[in-house]
């Protein structure tokens, strides 16, 4: 190296160093459970997933998963603001990072302190949370700021920190593009709102996607155009709104044509649909006018009914009843990855520290625990995850 290049380089060294450790810091990255596909449609800040309030980020706290947020400043106009934004939709761009975003006016001086974050009105802050707490927080302080301005400065910051999951969040619309496609793909169904698979993902999927495996894909339902219509929540009362019956029809509509339910695909579908179910689809097979078409395996998680039946708990109806044939269950290689040895469900005993009771109306009705359906939904969703997705 040439002595000129040597001095240049041990200056830029001396800017870097200090955001990347300091004091001794012991930097341990934080590996992301989901990343989110880059849309280039969408323009700064819609690039990140808006929380409506901060007690939206409580809520996201509390589900004890690791994430990426942004305080965004008060003034979205301001050339600090434009110049820390493009910086950090350029990395989500190279990472498919998911970023949620949160206003610093929606914080109060006792969720400041609760949360601990950098709160200014001016300035915007980037925190990473592993788990309930956040782990490394950076502000962007002013035009001048190279963390904000210089995108190989705050990407070795962010990179050091982060570990990046392959499994990504896409829209609606990224979603039809997967099926108008020709290339297969790997797809799982949740909605936030969803106990079932908050279960998974903070649980099975924090740590499978630990590991970086081949690309797959994850859409949240609890979205407007899929499970929300104008706002509105799908319901069938009959003192439900205009709205909300249209979004139970559109709901409806959407579990049918996706192949979630088994309107169209008895093999793949399950009852009127559920999620957590995940799909591979080859939409360059389909021959058929609607989504399920593309289906050629599916899993569905959980979802199962337990009733007593004279005096023991069973598992009464699961889509793993022993009579789909599904392709993965007939892989002998990805069950061993997997670690799957029991493939049908239905009919299996359990005990009555495996199921909760609830009564309603005077009516007892069972659940499988979620750590102990686990036992045997996890292998089965690794055995199908291994068969399509594998590991790099």
């Amino acid at each position: 190296m040439r002595k000129k290049s040597l001095v240049l380089a041990l200056l830029s060294s001396a800017f870097v160093l200090p955001l990347l450790s300091s004091c001794g810091e012991t930097i341990t990255p934080i590996a992301q459970t989901f990343g989110a596909l880059f849309d280039s449609s969408l323009s700064d800040t819609e690039h990140f997933k808006a929380l409506a309030a901060h007690s939206d980020l409580q809520a996201l706290v509390d589900k004890a998963s690791p994430f990426v947020l942004v305080v965004l400043p008060k003034d979205l106009g301001c050339t600090c603001w434009s110049d820390f934004c493009a910086t950090i939709n350029r990395y989500q761009k190279n990472k498919n990072l998911l970023i949620y975003s949160v206003g610093a006016n929606q914080f109060d001086d006792a969720s400041v302190s609760k949360f601990g974050l950098n709160i200014d009105a001016h300035l915007a802050t980037i925190a990473i949370f592993d788990g309930s707490a956040f782990k490394y927080q950076q502000t962007a302080d002013g035009v001048s700021d190279s963390f904000a301005k210089d995108y190989d400065v705050f990407a070795a910051w962010m990179s050091a920190r982060l570990g990046f999951s392959s499994m990504l969040y896409v829209s609606k619309s990224q979603l039809e593009t997967l099926y108008s496609g020709t290339t297969p793909f790997t797809i799982g169904f949740e909605r936030s709102s969803c106990p079932d698979c908050s279960y998974v993902d903070g649980n099975f999927l924090k740590s499978y996607n630990q590991i970086e495996h081949n690309l797959s894909y994850v859409v949240d339902c609890d979205v407007e155009g899929i499970r929300y219509y104008n706002g509105a929540a799908p319901s069938n009362k009959t003192s439900a709104s205009d709205d909300e019956k249209q979004a139970y029809t559109q709901w409806a509509a959407f579990k049918d044509n996706y192949g979630l339910s088994e309107t169209f695909t008895a093999t793949f579908g399950f009852d009127a649909g559920y999620v957590p179910t995940w799909l591979h689809c080859n939409p360059a097979a389909n021959e058929e006018s609607k989504p399920w078409g593309a289906i050629d395996d599916a899993d569905v998680y959980v979802n199962d009914t337990v009733a007593l039946v004279e005096g023991s708990y069973k598992v009464t109806s699961s889509f793993f009843d022993g009579a789909r044939e599904l392709p993965f269950l007939s892989d002998s290689a990805a069950l061993t990855k997997g670690g799957c040895t029991v493939t049908a469900l239905v009919g299996l005993t359990l005990t009555q520290d495996d199921v909760d009771i609830r009564s309603y109306n005077g009516v007892d009705y069972c659940s499988w625990k979620h750590e102990s359906a686990a036992k045997y939904h996890d292998p089965l969703l690794k055995s199908f995850l291994e068969k399509y997705v594998a590991m790099k």
